[in-house]
């Protein structure tokens, strides 16, 4: 088996770009989530209770 650095070296860094894409993409999307309880729910955080059928405001 041949093991070439200059590869290893290319995949490390297209996976440290990847883990900041994931991380930016999850911030955003926390950000998003904020600006609906923001709106819709004076600010208050927006639950999920798996006995009842409708979003709950905590």
């Amino acid at each position: 088996m041949n093991f070439n650095p200059l590869n290893l070296n290319q995949w490390n860094q297209w996976l440290n770009r990847r883990h900041l894409q994931v991380l930016e993409a999850a911030y955003k999307a926390a950000e998003n989530i904020k600006a609906l309880e923001d709106k819709y729910f004076n600010g208050g955080k927006i639950t999920y209770a798996p006995n009842q059928t409708k979003t709950l405001v905590e």
